[in-house]
């Protein structure tokens, strides 16, 4: 495997500088369905030999580090192991090394078997398509869950294998190209688990979706009992955003705001607590504006994680689309203040000036504002963090997501 990759580093360094546009247009398909056909030996060796059948095949495309969709997946698998099912986490496409990617390492902690696809998941050819049906058929399953819009060769495997069908909808149906390749599947699929209840009420209503269907929550990590948001203090705001770096997220005008928050508040700090293809950029945005008082950290996990996010007064996510942020969950669930955008799901897990601060997307006047407010009154800080978190145990803890989600899964397989 490290002899394609080299091949493919060669080819971007040395080769492509020379090509044309239509040259390069006709090599990578050339080369995607070369790596497609390496791959195909090694799953077939894993299979045979290695024997990971799972009852259940829960299925992801090009898992990064660790996100929703993955957190989601690793919760689910783990409870599904609890309660005395099979899973088998298939995943395809590009994957992240798994000497450094959380989501791989708690999948073997908790003894959960992993099969990567490479790129035969995502072939579409008529070969592919029947080899991938052949592999669902010998791994001796009976359900087969989708957590990601690019999974439909996938499902089209998994019903020419015979298996029941969940598709798991994380964020909000559109017509941009994320969502595409679904979109001519859904009807097919006699089962939807929604993210939210919007998600779910545009999925019927726009697409005209008439299988069942419910909404699951995001599931997180409980926190520990003790863990709790410190106290704050008037005039010193310390903010923190979790999560992947993508521009879609808001992050820019985030830093943009911070910055102007400054003027106001010099003794404010931003925290970017994540990883992401915006990192760098990010940084150099922040240099260039010598924008004071901003720290980056990587990744934190579990209880870790928890105590790192309770040294913070408040949690901002300024994102353009969402479904069911887990990041405003975990802060919830530790009695964080939260300002975010008003898209997605988000309205329906914040009450604005209730439980934390919705505005608009792409408004940096807007959310200088509302962390101009929590600023200056850290009695509202305190008392929408102690909302949001008694709605939090309320509506959103894990106890009440899995008792839905089990009796899902005992009805598919009955």
């Amino acid at each position: 495997m490290s002899f394609y990759y080299s091949a493919i580093k060669f080819f971007k360094k040395k080769i492509r500088p020379y090509l044309s546009r239509k040259w390069i247009d006709r090599i990578k398909p050339l080369l995607f369905y070369l790596k497609a056909l390496i791959d195909i030996p090694i799953v077939t060796l894993k299979v045979y030999f290695l024997r990971p059948k799972g009852l259940v095949l829960l299925c992801c495309d090009s898992p990064s580090p660790i996100g929703g969709t993955e957190l989601q997946v690793h919760l689910i698998a783990a409870h599904l192991k609890k309660w005395g099912f099979r899973p088998l986490v298939v995943t395809m496409g590009r994957l992240h090394p798994k000497a450094t990617s959380p989501f791989f390492q708690r999948l073997k902690q908790d003894g959960i078997v992993h099969l990567h696809l490479g790129n035969i998941g995502l072939a579409k050819q008529w070969f592919f398509e029947k080899y991938k049906s052949f592999i669902f058929s010998k791994l001796q399953a009976n359900i087969c869950h989708c957590f990601n819009p690019k999974s439909t060769f996938l499902i089209h495997a998994a019903k020419e294998a015979g298996l029941k069908i969940i598709y798991s909808e994380t964020g909000l149906p559109s017509k941009d190209s994320w969502w595409q390749p679904i979109e001519s599947h859904i009807h097919q699929i006699p089962f939807v688990i929604a993210i939210s209840m919007r998600s779910l009420t545009q999925l019927q209503s726009e697409y005209d979706y008439r299988g069942a269907a419910t909404v699951l929550r995001s599931l997180i990590y409980p926190p520990e009992p003790h863990v709790r948001a410190r106290p704050s203090v008037a005039r010193e705001l310390h903010i923190v955003y979790f999560g992947r770096l993508y521009a879609n997220k808001g992050i820019y005008i985030l830093l943009h705001a911070f910055h102007t928050l400054l003027s106001f508040f010099p003794h404010a700090h931003l925290t970017f607590m994540g990883e992401g293809p915006e990192r760098e950029e990010l940084e150099r945005e922040m240099l260039a504006g010598q924008i004071n008082q901003v720290v980056f950290l990587p990744f934190k996990t579990d209880d870790d994680f928890y105590r790192c996010i309770s040294q913070f007064d408040v949690m901002c996510l300024p994102s353009f689309a969402e479904g069911t942020p887990c990041s405003i969950l975990e802060a919830m669930s530790i009695g964080l203040a939260v300002v975010a955008t008003n898209v997605g799901g988000i309205p329906e897990l914040i009450e604005h000036e209730v439980s934390g601060l919705l505005i608009p997307p792409h408004d940096k006047a807007a959310l200088v504002g509302a962390l101009t407010r929590l600023a200056l009154n850290p009695s509202l800080r305190a008392q929408m963090a102690d909302n949001g978190l008694k709605r939090y145990k309320k509506d959103f803890a894990p106890e009440h997501q899995l008792s839905l989600l089990r009796s899902i899964y005992c009805e598919k397989l009955c």
